[in-house]
């Protein structure tokens, strides 16, 4: 049956990925082969290098890859729209070298020959942000295009849209089951220093392309420059930025609900509470959801050590829903949850939302003291056989934290570990 499946599949090529890359000889081959998954369906995986200077162009000609070589202009758009003309197929499918594809063949096959038929010009799929092993966003992305109708725009951040521009941009979502990307790119170094230090650049020099432009344009280039200064560790100038986007009130894009959402975070943890409760009434009105109105109300309560407010707050959030339908992961909505509920002694509560944040998510930096606290006299080993039961991918995350608070942190780790190792039926 498989085999059938298969040639049927195979029938014509459906899409084709595009990529750009620069010195990714470590990670490229990992992409590359979570790749091969779609060979029932794909034509071929179109790389346009913008000037590597490691092993990358032979990675990707070893592998089968048609490899263009090219050059970087400080213009993200550009790079990928020649990686798009070097497609054939009729759909692509854009991912990095950073990232990992998880995808059904057949599913994802059976949504591209139903939206050829359609008016659709392209599909969104789930990105899932993760760092230091854990999926902290959840977010809509549109990796997904008709090669002959859509391109990229934006130095920066740069998005798809209809090469014909009295067009709409039309587009459907894609079950998680059928397509999901892994993005792993976040993870502080030197590498993540150089791209900030670009980013920035790049921000400024779309910031000035479009500051007599539409209402729209100047609030993503606002909001793009903005979070960029704050990656580079320029808190007052992203706000500055983000204020800005957030102040545009004529705009009708959601980038502006995203810049002010952004705000209010930003200044919760500045500890500027004032500010941040004023704007809250204003992203209700602009359409975020009642719950991410919620839990930043909750953060705000905490922060002012109303934490009887905070904990009724947050009892009412599930996942907040942030503006272009990003999903934040669960861990920050547990971790407030936990220290408020342990702060008005609702011990129960606070060790469910703190066993569930550490096993589930590894999100337990500096709680394993509370944890501990909160556990009081009962059996050790009780406590082991929860942290082990969800924990397996956080295991040393988990562990690491334990150990740091103590004698009994590392008796506890110890179990943990021995736990793991046992069969799931012996816990």
């Amino acid at each position: 049956m498989v085999k059938r499946s298969n040639r049927r599949l195979r029938q014509a090529p459906l899409l084709d990925v595009a990529m750009i890359v620069k010195n990714e000889e470590k990670d490229l081959p990992r992409t590359l082969a979570s790749l091969r998954v779609l060979t029932p369906i794909l034509g071929q995986i179109c790389i346009y290098d913008t000037g590597s200077t490691d092993r990358t162009v032979d990675i990707a000609r070893s592998a089968g890859a048609k490899v263009q070589r090219g050059y970087w202009d400080d213009d993200f758009s550009r790079a990928r729209n020649e990686s798009l003309a070097m497609t054939t197929s009729e759909w692509f499918l854009v991912i990095d070298a950073d990232e990992v594809l998880v995808a059904d063949a057949e599913q994802l096959a059976r949504a591209l020959r139903i939206a050829q038929g359609s008016p659709l010009n392209g599909i969104t799929s789930q990105l899932a942000i993760v760092t230091e092993g854990r999926i902290t966003t959840m977010a809509n992305s549109l990796r997904l295009g008709r090669r002959r109708y859509v391109h990229y725009v934006n130095r920066l951040h740069e998005r798809l849209t209809p090469i014909d521009t009295t067009e709409q941009l039309q587009v459907t979502a894609i079950p998680e089951s059928a397509l999901m990307v892994a993005h792993y790119g976040y993870v502080p170094g030197e590498a993540f220093a150089r791209r900030s230090e670009r980013n920035l650049r790049i921000s400024l020099l779309e910031h000035d392309r479009v500051i007599n432009g539409h209402a729209n344009e100047q609030v993503e280039a606002l909001l793009n420059r903005g979070r960029s200064y704050l990656t580079a560790g320029q808190a007052e100038e992203g706000l500055d930025d983000l204020a800005a986007a957030w102040n545009i009130s004529d705009a009708t894009t959601a980038y502006r609900q995203w810049a002010g959402e952004l705000l209010v975070e930003i200044l919760i943890k500045l500890g500027r509470l004032d500010q941040a409760e004023a704007v809250l009434p204003g992203l209700a009105e602009a359409g975020s959801s009642p719950q991410l109105i919620r839990y930043l109300q909750a953060c705000t309560q905490q922060a002012r050590g109303h934490h009887d407010e905070a904990l009724r707050l947050i009892r009412l959030v599930d996942k907040p829903m942030r503006a272009l339908e990003r999903t934040e992961s669960w861990s920050p909505v547990l971790r407030l949850r936990m220290i408020s509920a342990a702060a008005t002694q609702q011990t129960d509560e606070a060790i469910a939302a703190g066993v569930a944040l550490f096993s589930r998510h590894g999100d337990c930096d500096g709680l394993g003291p509370l944890l501990l606290t909160l556990w009081g006299s009962r059996s050790d080993a009780a406590l082991a056989r929860l942290l082990a039961l969800e924990s397996t991918p956080h295991v040393d995350a988990i562990c690491a934290e334990l150990e740091r608070a103590g004698e009994r942190g590392e008796a506890i780790s110890r179990l943990v570990r021995e736990f793991i190792m046992q069969s799931p039926s012996t816990l």
